[in-house]
């Protein structure tokens, strides 16, 4: 499953005079690509238009429009799924309030859903998912804020789903704490390639029909095929 990757800012009218000599991006935390997407773009943008930027790590998509909100940060990224999400209030994250003091700038890199598990536990459906223990990211990412309602929009419900950093995250899987890991990002998440490198995983994918019913149910998410070695 997809949805998109953006880099947002603040609106104008949320802006202070910090926007003529400094600003602060929210980014995201180790094993993601927010962590090392939002550094890089910044680098470029900051020689670019003269401006410093410097850098506060957050959970992630959900986390970078709070602060947004907020007006601690000026710049972040999120995914189209939990933008909407921000706009309309909906997902339990937002408990209902309509965040409206951001604005997306450009559209970075598709971000999918991976959802992994080691080759042992036997786990190689989404099904297989029902009653177990799954990680789910960081507080405050894609993950956190989306993954409950995209899991029961199947009829899947885990016993327990956790948040934490992805690389902890992946630990905890290989230290079986975690029957698998659920991750939005740009494929393939580098927590995850790390892991994979030296370790055997079984990658859970959607059925035609899963994905179909993700697609109606939450909105901003979309078929996506990895091919092999993606």
């Amino acid at each position: 499953m997809l949805s998109g990757a953006v880099i947002l800012a603040a609106k104008p009218a949320c802006a202070n005079d910090l926007w003529r000599s400094a600003l602060v991006m929210g980014t995201g935390r180790p094993g993601g690509y927010f962590a090392l997407y939002g550094p890089e773009w910044g680098q470029l943008a900051s020689r670019a238009a003269g401006v410093q930027i410097a850098y506060r790590a957050s959970g992630g998509a959900a986390a970078d429009i709070l602060l947004i909100e907020q007006n601690t940060t000026q710049l972040g990224m999120t995914t189209v799924t939990v933008a909407e999400e921000a706009l309309n209030g909906h997902g339990n994250w937002t408990a209902g309030v309509k965040f409206r003091a951001f604005r997306a700038l450009f559209p970075m890199f598709p971000a999918a859903l991976q959802i992994v598990s080691p080759h042992m536990t036997g786990i190689a459906t989404l099904a297989g998912l029902a009653d177990q223990v799954v990680g789910i990211g960081p507080d405050g990412g894609s993950g956190a804020a989306s993954l409950p309602g995209i899991l029961a929009s199947v009829g899947v419900l885990p016993k327990r789903v956790e948040t934490g950093d992805f690389d902890v995250q992946m630990r905890d899987m290989q230290a079986g704490k975690l029957a698998a890991c659920a991750f939005i990002g740009a494929p393939p998440l580098p927590a995850i390639a790390q892991v994979a490198l030296h370790n055997k995983l079984s990658l859970i994918g959607f059925s035609e029909a899963e994905a179909a019913q993700v697609a109606r149910a939450v909105p901003g998410m979309s078929r996506m095929i990895l091919k092999p070695g993606a």
